[in-house]
């Protein structure tokens, strides 16, 4: 730890005499009754030395706080992913064909959501699509974010139908546009044709 401005703890010893002082005992004589001597007499020894104890104490702290204390160190800049993915899941009327147990969609669900779980470091994204696409989730390393998005989805996220792969694809080019990954890659799950 360094200081900005050390010589502001030179003042450091201005409090501890300050209290010292202020804790001494008394000079004999008699004390005369005022109104300021008053309030002091009914106050405990114990009470009034805690509290000069504490302004003490703040006033080190302020005087500390003067000195401007710095922690030397340098920024490092996280880049733990080298591999940014967008998935496209398509959710037009065939994925709810019942081919795969219960249906088309839910088995792809269930596929991402497991890919999702074992995913490291990489950053995922979420693109879903029928006659349109819509981002439901932008890249992230919050992996239980696109979990809970991909859960979210179902064949009603989007009204109206049909298969556009190449909005989906466009979609998902614009989310990693900005990326400054190594490698970018697309997943797409659909069953169409581009319409």
């Amino acid at each position: 730890m360094s200081f900005l401005h050390p010589l502001w703890l030179a003042g450091l010893v201005l409090p501890a005499v300050w209290f010292l002082l202020a804790v001494r005992p008394a000079p004999g004589g008699v004390p005369l009754p005022t109104f300021r001597f008053l309030p002091a007499a009914a106050k405990s020894p114990r009470r009034s030395i805690a509290l000069l104890a504490l302004r003490a104490i703040a006033l080190a702290l302020g005087i500390v706080a003067l000195a401007g204390p710095r922690v030397q160190g340098e920024w490092k800049v996280d880049r733990r992913w080298g591999v940014d993915l967008v998935l496209a899941l398509d959710l037009s009327g065939s994925m709810a064909a019942e081919d795969l147990a219960p249906n088309r969609l839910v088995a792809a669900k269930r596929v991402l959501a497991d890919f999702v779980a074992k995913t490291g470091d990489q950053r995922l994204g979420l693109v879903v699509f029928k006659a349109r696409a819509l981002t439901i989730c932008p890249l992230t390393t919050d992996t239980q974010v696109v979990a809970a998005a991909l859960e979210t989805v179902d064949s009603n996220t989007l009204a109206e139908d049909g298969t556009a792969i190449g909005d989906a694809v466009g979609t998902s080019l614009n989310r990693l546009a900005d990326s400054k990954a190594r490698t970018k890659r697309i997943v797409l799950l659909t069953d169409g044709e581009n319409n």
